[in-house]
């Protein structure tokens, strides 16, 4: 918080008193370009990430921030995000690091159970060629972008604050 010297008579105490109130109206306003901050980091971060792994499958996928009451959201949508996220094929075990979401079965047993196979299964990719995989290990994107933006929380927060 800033330092406010006071003189005690009352027109300077009246100002002081304006100076602390426009600072505490202001916060409100922080606490948004904070929040829209940390979303518009995550988001790039969010991307990248699912860029740069590599998946034996259709990575369609979508990211975008919504805002929500008190802040924003960022939102990975697509048919290959909890594959990528989470991982499939008995290869990979339960590498995840966080807790997964309800809906999230465990590794290798999804849809007909190929995932639990030795030797792998086969699939179709959009060219029609048949590949053969042993599944995905997790990447854990948004995980790691969470825990990034944890830390960095701080410090975003000195820099909107900095700006008075």
């Amino acid at each position: 918080m800033k330092h406010f010297t006071v003189s005690l008579d009352r027109i300077a105490l009246a100002n002081t008193i304006n100076r602390l109130k426009a600072y505490q109206n202001a916060i409100p306003v922080k606490v948004k370009l904070i929040t829209q901050r940390l979303a518009e980091i995550g988001a790039e971060k969010v991307f990248i990430g699912f860029e740069a792994v590599s998946y034996q499958g259709i990575g369609d996928y979508s990211v975008e921030i919504q805002e929500i009451a008190g802040g924003y959201s960022i939102v990975v949508a697509g048919q290959a995000v909890a594959f990528i996220e989470f991982g499939a094929g008995v290869r990979f075990g339960e590498g995840y690091p966080g807790t997964k979401p309800p809906g999230i079965v465990p590794i290798g047993t999804y849809g007909k159970g190929y995932g639990s196979r030795e030797r792998g299964w086969y699939f179709t990719d959009l060219s029609g060629s048949s590949e053969h995989t042993y599944g995905n290990p997790p990447h854990a994107v948004m995980y790691k972008t969470a825990q990034e933006l944890r830390e960095r929380i701080l410090l975003i927060a000195r820099e909107v604050f900095a700006g008075d």
